[in-house]
């Protein structure tokens, strides 16, 4: 993969607030990644 895809990209993850999402995130982070959204978890009640 070229190293500058990730530049300027928008991403969404789903589970980011976890252990491996959130070394996704700093590793999309670290490449370029722009934007990147992470969904709130929904509450029950």
């Amino acid at each position: 993969m070229a190293e500058n895809f990730w530049q300027n990209k928008r991403v969404l993850i789903t589970g980011g607030g976890g252990f491996l999402g959130s070394f996704v995130v700093e590793n999309l982070k670290k490449r370029g990644a722009v934007d990147i959204f992470i969904p709130r978890k929904k509450i029950m009640t």
